[in-house]
């Protein structure tokens, strides 16, 4: 795997943007472009906690067999959601 670097802001905040999802053609060239620039990312998007996208099979693969390596506390895919704001019910 190589050494993982953050993600630029405007490509985070496509990854995260529900707009993004619904327009395809953002969050694809978004993720091509992290395929050949940055496969294995550090994602900080305003509102949420920092997570690591890994966007090439070979990655996430070695990472799927290295259980005691890489621990699983969410779900893959999994993007936290946005984090709360303080007072608001939990």
């Amino acid at each position: 795997m190589t050494n993982a670097a953050i993600v630029p802001k405007h490509i985070a905040e496509a990854l995260v943007s529900p707009g993004a999802h619904a327009e395809r053609d953002v969050l694809f060239s978004s993720l091509r472009w992290l395929r050949v620039n940055n496969p294995v990312a550090l994602v900080e998007a305003e509102g949420y906690d920092p997570f690591w996208l890994l966007t090439r099979h070979r990655d996430v693969y070695e990472v799927s067999r290295q259980n005691s390596r890489f621990h699983k506390c969410r779900p893959p895919g999994h993007f936290g959601g946005p984090r709360a704001r303080s007072g608001d019910a939990g």
